[in-house]
């Protein structure tokens, strides 16, 4: 589940971004839309007109600390970083220029990178069936049946008390849960946001097919009463 893994994502530009806060963010979605729009799409890795690849979620997230900034080289940076040969790579960049370069930061970093980092989960958890799957398992999901499209199965089980997430950093008491434990683990948090969303589009997914089947089974049983008297 890191966000090093070599899963690609699509981040939309003002459409999904505005879906992005959550309530553990004091970001407006209008600064959440401006994480996600400002930067991305000047990237040579554009996917469409409405959204923009990245090689992964580190990549996405690195790259919009400088995203929408007027200096020239953030505009470069942002672009290098969203363009960089790996995620480790992505990361080095960013962190390197955060500490050497913080003039090129965007202002409102402090208080919108909890809904950049959202938004990129949000995406990958949804869009890439193993990580999708390896996430549910926390939550002690079982899947039966076979997948629809969005490789969501027919039948869901999921364990009474799921999982606890904790990023095990012992340098990153924001992100992690620090060398002492008592860090705030908002990349953990994040990820239990995300499998919560899940699990409830499982459920709905269940119920609406449960609807569905019993629909057709009264038409079956109508069919077979008027056939009955003709």
């Amino acid at each position: 589940m890191s966000n090093f893994s070599p899963h690609p994502i699509c981040v939309l530009d003002r459409a999904a971004a505005g879906d992005s806060s959550s309530s553990s963010d004091s970001s407006s979605s209008s600064n959440t839309a401006a994480a996600t729009s400002s930067g991305a799409s000047s990237s040579s890795n554009s996917a469409s007109s409405s959204g923009h690849e990245y090689p992964s979620v580190e990549h996405f997230y690195q790259s919009q600390k400088f995203a929408g900034a007027s200096h020239p080289d953030a505009v470069a940076l942002a672009e290098q970083i969203a363009s960089a040969l790996s995620p480790e790579e992505a990361a080095q960049l960013g962190r390197r220029a955060e500490r050497k370069r913080p003039e090129l930061v965007r202002p409102d970093w402090s208080t919108i990178k909890r809904s950049v980092m959202l938004a990129a989960l949000r995406e990958k958890y949804k869009r890439h069936v193993g990580p999708r799957a390896m996430l549910l398992s926390t939550a002690g999901v079982q899947v039966a049946g076979a997948p629809s499209g969005n490789g969501i199965a027919s039948s869901v089980s999921v364990a009474a008390e799921p999982a606890v997430l904790i990023e095990n950093s012992p340098h990153d008491k924001y992100w992690g849960q620090g060398y002492d434990g008592l860090g705030q683990n908002w990349l953990g948090q994040l990820l239990m946001q995300v499998r919560g969303e899940l699990l409830q589009e499982l459920q709905q997914q269940q119920q609406q097919q449960q609807l569905s089947q019993q629909h057709q089974q009264q038409q079956v049983l109508l069919s077979g009463s008027l056939n009955g008297f003709s």
